[in-house]
């Protein structure tokens, strides 16, 4: 995301800030000469900001991603022009009485003292957008967390047909458990299977051991049908991955927790796997609670329970979905999705220009 504000909203700028951690610098892929990183890895943004705040000046725009601190941290610094980078909406919009949580009502004090600073916000989907708006007087704006305006064609290097779930293995976030027993199911029921799954995301071994246990299993069964990792993932790597697969799947859950309070997929935070799916343009399988960027349900197939699952690997599997019309309408999706961020950022460019 900040290479795309970097390279698409502020490329008039005549100077650029960014104050990140190490492993995201690594990833900035700047245009812009007036770029000045600054490059920290402690808990203490604050530190950082009040350290050169001799840079910023009074019409100095500051784009603030979601503080994840100790949010009291940022109170006694003086920023102007501040926008805020939303995630999550219920961590910043939503209220929790003293009696339930006294704690996550203290967090929301110090949060509602920042948001009263804040003079607009950037939300990373259209739905967060909608939400915020319903719940705030000031500017809201989208930018994609992700931008892509190429279609990058999958090459065919044999017969198998590979199916990627992204993501860190984490039983928190992802139910593997019935993930692997609608695998397991649909290879009981099949003699000939032509699907291998990808774990796109490293597993720790003692952290999920049953799961880990449960895909050995299978593996030891069934030839090594499932292709995991217990080491990091470069983003080299992850990218070829996506290219070459043929769907991508999704088990999330539909709820998870931050830092105490309840965010919903679709609803309140957006999912990095309607991005990928919008990126890629790739078909993918989800659940049907799930909802995704503008509308990608055309090149989608949803299923609602294990049994449901097990059954569209079994259509998969015989040629029985046309994979093809559902690529064909991810193009479709990306080229109409990519009109609308750039109708947005165009928006949002006229904003900060103003």
């Amino acid at each position: 995301m900040y290479n795309y504000i970097i390279n698409n909203v502020l490329v008039d700028f005549d100077s650029i800030l960014l104050i990140t951690k190490s492993t995201i610098s690594k990833n900035i892929m700047a245009n812009n000469s007036s770029l000045k990183l600054i490059i920290n890895d402690s808990a203490r943004e604050d530190f950082v900001i009040k350290k050169n705040l001799n840079l910023f000046q009074t019409n100095t725009l500051v784009i603030m991603d979601e503080y994840y601190g100790l949010f009291h941290r940022l109170s006694n610094i003086q920023l102007n022009n501040v926008i805020m980078i939303i995630h999550n909406f219920n961590k910043w919009f939503s209220f929790i009485p003293p009696f339930k949580n006294f704690k996550l009502f203290i967090d929301h004090f110090f949060r509602f003292n920042i948001l009263k600073r804040v003079d607009s916000y950037i939300a990373i989907s259209p739905l967060v957008k909608s939400k915020i708006k319903k719940v705030s007087s000031k500017n809201v704006h989208f930018l994609p967390f992700e931008f892509s305006n190429k279609n990058v064609k999958k090459s065919r290097e044999d017969n198998l047909i590979k199916i990627v779930i992204p993501g860190m293995v984490d039983s928190k976030r992802r139910n593997y458990n019935s993930l692997l027993n609608s695998i397991f199911d649909f290879l009981k029921q099949n003699n000939k299977y032509r699907i291998r799954f990808i774990f796109l995301g490293r597993i720790i071994k003692e952290n999920e051991s049953l799961i880990f246990e449960k895909i050995i299993n299978i593996n030891n069964k069934y030839c090594d049908i499932i292709e995991f990792y217990e080491e990091y993932i470069s983003s080299e790597k992850f990218n070829e991955k996506i290219i070459s697969c043929d769907y991508i799947l999704s088990n999330l859950k539909s709820k998870i927790e931050k830092q105490g309070y309840n965010e919903y997929y679709g609803k309140t935070k957006e999912s990095g796997i309607s991005y990928l799916l919008y990126k890629y343009s790739k078909p993918g399988i989800i659940p049907n609670w799930q909802i995704t960027l503008n509308d990608l349900d055309n090149q989608l197939i949803k299923y609602s329970n294990q049994t449901d699952l097990k059954n569209i690997l079994i259509n998969i599997n015989k040629n029985q979905i046309n994979t093809s019309k559902l690529i064909k309408n991810a193009e479709l999706n990306k080229f109409r999705f990519n009109k609308y961020i750039k109708e947005e950022t165009l928006k949002f460019r006229n904003y900060i220009y103003k």
